[in-house]
């Protein structure tokens, strides 16, 4: 969450192309540490042993930390190919065309959704009919063959597109503008120490500006609304699913659920686009939200 606004930050000022094959190659890196994370528990734990005792050795804790921490990364640079390719892409691709804009993201929204329903139940496979061994492993090789397809596809779609390479080009040019101008400029010999607080307080400064931007921006009270919505319903997320888990329910019930959970978000692609002609965008937007 603290991190968002500089992963955002990532996509401004570097090539895009680069930074979403640099945050694939990263979310896959941090997906096999925590599988690798994982088996060490699961091999780590016998039949029969004291689970509290499990949690206190040194080692466990540590995998158990590596896992968290793998998680985060993960979750970051997601973060970064998510405003890179579903904002930015996006929205370059459609040429200020709302009609445009609203399509490709019903599509971006089915795929992804579609991905969310496929995949626990898949998982749900491996390990009722295998092992959580086995399962681990697996997806660990396949989170490698995925790193080698993602990268040529996303390359492929990226020059498929002109409007994204124009993008760029303009995007360095001023960057290139904005760093001859401060090279103009004299800059005294500082400490280290110096150049590192005053950098710091520039970035902090930026963040408060940015926010400050933001909440008097016409979107913030449609953004807040939304968000409050992530206080108020549940979601399937790993939280909920350790819950539901501790509670003894099986994979199979759990995956078929989930399932169930994204077939209506599936609907709700369906309904948008249909909704929007009979209404309008920004009707349809209130008539959802409540």
């Amino acid at each position: 969450m603290l991190l968002s606004g500089w992963a955002g930050k990532l996509v401004d000022e570097h090539h895009n192309l680069r930074i979403v094959r640099a945050s694939i190659i990263t979310v896959k890196f941090a997906a096999c540490i925590m599988y690798a994370g994982t088996l060490v528990l699961l091999y780590r734990r016998t039949p029969g042993s004291d689970s509290g005792n499990l949690w206190t050795a040194p080692l466990a804790s540590g995998m158990f930390a590596l896992v968290v921490l793998g998680g985060c990364v993960h979750n970051l640079a997601g973060v970064t190919i998510s405003v890179a390719v579903e904002r930015d892409w996006i929205t370059t691709i459609a040429a200020n065309s709302t009609d445009h804009l609203t399509a490709l993201n019903t599509y971006m929204r089915r795929i992804d959704l579609l991905c969310k329903l496929l995949a626990p139940l898949f998982v749900s496979l491996l390990t009722t009919t295998a092992s959580y061994h086995f399962a681990a492993i697996f997806l660990c090789g396949v989170e490698a063959a995925c790193l080698v397809f993602e990268l040529i596809w996303t390359e492929v779609s990226y020059r498929r597109f002109p409007a994204l390479h124009e993008a760029q080009a303009s995007k360095e040019a001023a960057q290139r503008t904005h760093a001859r101008d401060e090279g103009t400029r004299e800059r005294p010999s500082r400490p280290v120490y110096a150049i590192i607080w005053t950098h710091l307080k520039s970035r902090t400064k930026e963040a408060y500006l940015d926010w400050r931007e933001f909440s008097q921006h016409p979107v913030f009270l449609s953004s807040l609304a939304i968000s409050s919505l992530y206080l108020t319903v549940l979601s399937f997320d790993g939280t909920m699913l350790s819950y539901l888990k501790a509670h003894t329910y099986s994979d199979a019930f759990l995956a078929g659920i989930r399932g169930v959970n994204v077939v209506a978000g599936l609907l709700g692609t369906v309904a948008m686009p249909l909704m929007e002609r009979k209404l309008g965008l920004i009707r349809a937007g209130n008539w959802s939200i409540w």
